[in-house]
């Protein structure tokens, strides 16, 4: 699982204190999003993470988001996201 490594980014939900800004589930875990930086951008979060956005598809919501559409796709409390980077091999 990726961990966050920015204050920006939300919490996993059972170690972060209630603040009060919602949740929101990221590749099957909940997060809270923290109070007075929710939503968040689909890039925010991403960006939170230290993830390259080239190395990655992103989901919302079960709807596919290209890379260029993520800075306006907000993540709100309740919504669903998936990041998934491709694997190689044979």
């Amino acid at each position: 699982m990726v961990e966050p490594s920015s204050p920006v980014m939300p919490q996993r939900a059972e170690t972060a204190p209630e603040a009060g800004g919602g949740h929101f589930i990221l590749n099957g875990e909940r997060y809270a999003l923290p109070l007075g930086k929710a939503p968040l951008s689909l890039a925010q979060v991403l960006e939170a993470l230290s993830v390259e956005p080239y190395q990655v598809a992103t989901a919302h919501n079960g709807q596919f988001i290209p890379q260029g559409a993520r800075k306006a796709r907000m993540v709100r409390a309740g919504d669903r996201v998936e990041v998934i980077a491709p694997m190689q091999g044979g």
